[in-house]
């Protein structure tokens, strides 16, 4: 019998890409603005629904993404139904989207190590992986300060205190904290004060760099490693014969 090769399954990780930089541009652009608050929830709903998509590890991996997104979806709209307290509100929301997120990108991270082929879908779930962690450590930055006001200051003033107690005004300074912290820039102008803080930023660096080191590396050296291999084959491929005198 002849092995007809299966088709590799592409992950739609390019609708996941284009949901996280839209949501990610929306933050600065439209959290200080009236419509702020209804747009930011339909940019994350986005994320929520194409992080589904590629949650498609098993029954029971997707089982998990799939009641994470509803439980998710549910605190965004029908949170304030639900809790009195504006704090409890952001506290439920945001502990939600870390433990889905985080659910994503360690699938995500599963999903790539076991590639051994190189492709544009790879080096893409790459990136997915990368803003997955940085939205994921926004969130439970905003956990941990609302839970414990004044554990982040920005200009000597709580960022409770400074951006209000909203998840959506809260996103647009613990955002750009994160990205700063995941890269290990450290500006210095949002700074964390309590031990808590202190160690969760310090192990946002630290998977920051090793991410970059390990897997990251990983990958561009597997797209390589292809280009090469691929070269290779089409040196060793015999030259087309000629027409017939």
């Amino acid at each position: 019998m002849i092995a007809v090769p299966q088709r590799r399954r592409q992950a739609p990780f390019g609708t996941l890409l284009l949901a996280l930089v839209l949501f990610i541009v929306l933050i600065p652009v439209m959290g200080s603005s009236d419509l702020g608050f209804p747009v930011l929830r339909v940019g994350f709903s986005g994320v929520l629904i194409a992080g589904l998509w590629v949650a498609n590890e098993g029954r029971k991996v997707l089982t998990l993404a799939a009641i994470l997104m509803l439980t998710n979806l549910c605190a965004q709209w029908l949170a304030r139904w639900i809790l009195d307290e504006e704090l409890d509100k952001t506290i439920l929301r945001s502990a939600l989207s870390a433990a889905y997120l985080g659910v994503l990108a360690v699938t995500l991270m599963r999903t790539l190590t076991r590639e051994r082929s190189p492709s544009s879908d790879t080096l893409m779930g790459g990136i997915n992986v990368y803003l997955l962690l940085a939205l994921m450590f926004a969130e439970l930055h905003i956990v941990t300060e609302c839970l414990t006001p004044g554990s982040y200051q920005q200009g000597g003033v709580n960022l409770v205190e400074h951006g209000g107690a909203m998840a959506e005004s809260l996103h647009t300074p613990f955002v750009y904290f994160s990205f700063v912290t995941l890269t290990t820039l450290g500006y210095g102008d949002v700074t964390p004060m309590t031990p808590g803080a202190q160690f969760l930023c310090a192990a946002e660096a630290v998977i920051g760099q090793l991410y970059v080191a390990i897997l990251i590396g990983g990958l561009v050296a597997l797209w390589i490693g292809g280009r090469v291999v691929e070269e290779k084959e089409s040196e060793l491929e015999p030259p087309e014969a000629g027409g017939a005198a």
